[in-house]
This record gives structure tokens, C-alpha cells and sequence, in this order.
């Protein structure tokens, strides 16, 4: 094998692997409060935005985005849901619905962003008040 196929073969490789290190991950990920009752038992609303980048050079159609609000004693709610296919070096802002918690608890967000089809994740976020 020539020294220059050896060399095009090499820098494709190292392109293959950048393009999958840099891959599908989360740019941020909020956790919303817009409201809290004035006394206890009132509750608060809650949700989840999550902020999706494709840094691939090819599309990524199959991507599932998981909001999990939690506390110290465990998960007290979970969304699945799909992000939008996201075109090569774009971005999605993927949201959880609205959800009233009467716990009191001092609750956190864990963002994890999967392949559909392997249940792969490709990153995580956590965000909390």
C-alpha cells in the first residue's frame, strides 16, 4: 500500500472518530418553576426544557429525550419523549409537559438524551433550583 493511501485512509479515520466524539449532546438543560403556592399544600408547576445539538455530519432522525424530576428519595416523575430529527450542526429545544408537584421537596432535573433504537444515551444534564 502506498504511503499516500495510508495517509488519506489515516485522516479519514481521525475525521470518523472526531465526528463521533463531538456526536449528539446536550447544550443545557432548565428546570422551570413559574409558580409555587403561598402556603403548604399549595404545590408547584414544574417542567423541563432541554436543549439538543447534533455536531454529526449526517442527520439524526431516532433520538429520544428523558426529563426525570427527583429528589433524595428517588424519582417522583419521568417523561419520554422524541426529539425532533435534527438536521447536520443543528439544534432542538425539546420540552416537558407541566406537571404539579405537592411534595415540598427540593426537587432536581436529570436530562439524558438516547438513540431510539439502541436505548443508548448519547449524554446527560442535571439542572435544579
Amino acid at each position: 500500500m502506498s504511503r499516500k493511501l495510508c495517509a488519506i485512509i489515516l485522516v479519514a479515520a481521525l475525521l470518523g472518530m472526531a465526528e463521533a466524539a463531538a456526536g449528539v449532546r446536550l447544550v443545557s438543560a432548565q428546570l422551570r418553576q413559574p409558580w409555587t403556592g403561598s402556603y403548604y399544600g399549595q404545590g408547584q408547576r414544574l417542567w423541563g426544557r432541554a436543549v439538543v445539538r447534533n455536531d454529526t455530519g449526517h442527520e439524526s432522525p431516532d433520538l429520544r429525550v428523558r426529563f426525570e424530576f427527583y429528589d433524595k428519595a428517588g424519582v417522583r416523575q419521568r417523561y419520554d419523549l422524541d426529539c425532533p430529527s435534527l438536521a447536520p450542526h443543528s439544534t432542538a429545544v425539546v420540552a416537558s409537559p407541566q406537571w404539579w408537584d405537592y411534595s415540598e421537596a427540593n426537587l432536581q432535573l436529570k436530562v439524558s438524551v438516547f438513540a431510539a433504537g439502541s436505548g443508548r444515551r448519547l449524554d446527560i444534564a442535571v439542572a435544579g433550583r
